[in-house]
């Protein structure tokens, strides 16, 4: 019976182990993913803040091709 204790006692030193083990394990993964969702966070406002500066250039460059045909068509009816 006391070998019997022993080897359960050691199981549960071993099982209390492997939790630990297992516990730092799961605390690395949940740090990366955390990083990893900051990371694509950071991506999503740079490429929104990229898309409105592209957006505002083509509307400012399509107003000012529109004043030149407006212009040239307003001299040519003259």
């Amino acid at each position: 019976m006391a070998r019997l204790e022993g080897a359960y006692v050691q199981i549960a030193d071993r099982l209390t182990s492997v939790d630990h083990r297992i516990e730092g394990f799961e605390q690395r993964v949940d740090g990366r993913f955390a990083q990893v969702d900051s990371r694509f966070e950071r991506l999503e406002k740079k490429i929104d803040s990229n898309l409105k500066t592209i957006i505002s250039w083509m509307l400012g460059q399509t107003a000012v091709i529109l004043g030149a045909l407006a212009a040239v068509a307003f001299a040519l009816h003259r």
